[in-house]
């Protein structure tokens, strides 16, 4: 996997049209064609963006999100969750998930059926929203026993910087995050009215060209 930042390196010479510029400029081969990568991406990424949800996972910069060759995204980096957010727990990434102009221009790539999806045409936005709803009943469904786990956490390992302050607050967040007293359906339109709050979230753009500016990461 390589992540998507990049920061500045030690320039290297290759003579136009050498061996080694050559090698260099080549993409290696990955045996995934474009739709199948676009379709992982998909697919990935509608699956972290929930996880990211329910857990509250922040410092989503590039850096820390990393895309293997065959597209499939891969989240990195999980200091920060559950209620701790980098700054001192300022809170500024305050989309329910990372989901950039970029990613959106990905999920509305060509294909060969097309849809009237709100905030996205093609069939590879609404394969992201069907996704995300899937992945998030699914996540429901379990979700007893995954705040079983986390109060089992929250009570032998308060030192832990999530828990710092309130370990109950934290349980009854990701518990609220749960929708646990709607209804199925609107639960399914609550996921959609999170999905469009993400998309191109001016706080993500931001949170990304700080990281640019004062870290280096790209």
């Amino acid at each position: 996997a390589e992540s998507r930042s990049r920061s500045p390196s030690k320039s290297q010479d290759h003579a136009p049209g050498s061996a080694s510029a050559q090698a260099h400029d080549q993409p290696p081969s990955t045996g995934c064609s474009l739709q199948a990568a676009v379709h992982n991406f998909v697919i990935s990424l509608a699956t972290y963006s929930m996880v990211c949800y329910i857990l509250a996972i922040k410092d989503r910069h590039n850096g820390n999100i990393l895309l293997d060759r065959q597209g499939h995204v891969i989240h990195i980096d999980f200091g920060f969750m559950l209620g701790n957010t980098p700054g001192g727990n300022i809170g500024f990434e305050a989309a329910p998930f990372k989901l950039t102009g970029e990613m959106i221009e990905i999920l509305n790539t060509n294909s060969d059926v097309t849809s009237s999806v709100p905030g996205g045409g093609s069939a590879h936005y609404k394969l992201f929203r069907d996704t995300c709803v899937d992945v998030f009943m699914c996540l429901r469904k379990h979700s007893y026993r995954l705040l079983i786990l986390l109060e089992i956490l929250a009570y032998h390992s308060q030192g832990l910087p999530c828990f710092v302050g309130s370990p109950a607050v934290v349980v009854e967040g990701m518990k609220e995050r749960f929708k646990l007293r709607m209804h199925d359906h609107a639960v399914r339109r609550h996921i959609h009215e999170l999905i469009d709050r993400s998309a191109d979230h001016w706080t993500t753009n931001c949170y990304d060209k700080y990281q640019k500016c004062c870290v280096g990461v790209f």
